[in-house]
């Protein structure tokens, strides 16, 4: 009997249980119920403090990575390899046969042929300058006309245009290592240098075209070197030669401080505005791209046997940041406020410190890239795309 009657007792405090659950059930139910209620009562009050939750999470996002449609692809029509450019706020493209310019909307806004069998196109400020490589003809583009053409009695080796449009145009000598002629932007003549430092490489002008910086490359005991060479357009002598480095170099950039960065195949290299040499960085692999900002330089370097690639920022000749990617890096460039790479499968940001800010999905089919704000043009072998990347 007394199992019986423990038996029984818990029955009784199952069922009781039982009802207690299905009271706290209810009385939260009842409550939920009461909260709705009051809610909807009083939802003028409580409801704009949620509003645009949802869109800040979105705008968070800085960039989607989709491509742009209407005008886009914009299609490849030359049969050889060509090359894109910014001017101003143009995408600028030249194949074998043509020179076109595009608005960032992928409008057609001119269209010129030209017959260099080796064409080069660079870019100043609202003019591009497309010359024949080893030939003796140039001429001047601007959206609206052609300003102006020339041809030379020598093979042309180099041009390149200032902020304001004037060019440099460097072409080989019987008598010298080279010769370098300016031109104002109308095309007249302004002032010409025959060298005998070396073979100009590369120009780069400063504000307001009052002068520039040349690379001179040569030999010195058995090996390559190159220098730098200050011109005052307003003087027949230069004001400065610098001491050469033991590299090819490729290119030089005058930074803000008047500061000139100097990329070499094997190097790179820092000169102070009076031509002193402040220091140097030795690349550990081989040179892949580069990319000079206002303050600021990076170098893409390339690890073929193992696909991989090294981002490195030059904030400091002597404290560069070195960025490690585990997959090929095919272009780099250095805005005001960022480092961009594109890689085999992404285009990543990376702010000057090397910490990656942000990334969008791209093909492997693009080899390269330029930027136009918030806008970047994705070269590809038959096609450029566009996509939005704000800063």
């Amino acid at each position: 009997m007394a199992i019986e009657y423990n038996l029984n007792d818990m029955q009784k405090r199952r069922r009781k249980k039982k009802l207690v659950r299905f009271a706290k059930k209810a009385a939260v139910v009842l409550v939920i119920a009461l909260i709705g209620v009051l809610l909807y009562v009083f939802r003028s009050k409580w409801m704009p403090l949620f509003e645009g939750i949802g869109t800040k999470y979105e705008n968070s996002v800085r960039n989607s990575g989709e491509l742009a449609k209407e005008n886009f692809p914009i299609k490849i029509r030359g049969t050889s390899d060509h090359e894109i450019d910014v001017v101003e706020n143009y995408l600028t493209y030249l194949d074998d046969t043509h020179f076109y310019m595009y608005s960032v909307d992928g409008e057609l806004v001119a269209e010129r042929q030209h017959s260099y069998s080796s064409p080069v196109l660079k870019s100043g400020h609202k003019r591009s300058v497309i010359y024949d490589c080893g030939g003796k003809k140039l001429k001047v583009e601007s959206k609206q006309k052609t300003i102006y053409e020339k041809e030379f009695s020598d093979n042309i080796i180099l041009a390149e245009l200032s902020g304001n449009d004037s060019a440099a145009v460097v072409s080989e000598s019987d008598g010298f290592a080279c010769v370098m002629n300016i031109y104002n932007p109308d095309g007249s003549d302004r002032y010409t240098i025959k060298n005998v430092e070396g073979r100009i490489i590369d120009v780069d002008f400063y504000v307001g075209s009052s002068g520039c910086i040349a690379v001179n490359v040569g030999v010195e005991g058995g090996k390559l070197v190159s220098s730098l060479s200050k011109y005052d357009f307003s003087k027949t002598e230069p004001d400065w030669h610098s001491s050469p480095v033991d590299t090819f170099a490729v290119s030089a950039e005058i930074m803000q401080n008047g500061d000139i960065a100097v990329f070499g195949d094997t190097k790179f290299a820092y000169y102070s505005k009076d031509g002193e040499l402040i220091g140097t960085y030795e690349y550990p692999y081989q040179l892949s791209d580069f990319s000079a900002g206002i303050s600021n330089s990076a170098i893409l370097l390339q690890r073929e046997e193992f696909r991989k690639s090294t981002l490195v920022i030059i904030n400091d000749v002597n404290n560069p940041v070195t960025v490690e990617l585990d997959k090929t890096a095919k272009g780099v460039y250095t805005s005001e406020k960022e480092i961009y790479v594109l890689t085999t499968d992404e285009l990543i940001a990376y702010s000057f410190d090397g910490v990656k800010i942000d990334s969008i999905n791209v093909s492997d089919n693009y080899t390269g890239f330029v930027k136009i704000d918030d806008y970047v043009f994705l070269n590809g072998y038959n096609e450029i795309n566009r996509t939005e990347f704000a800063d």
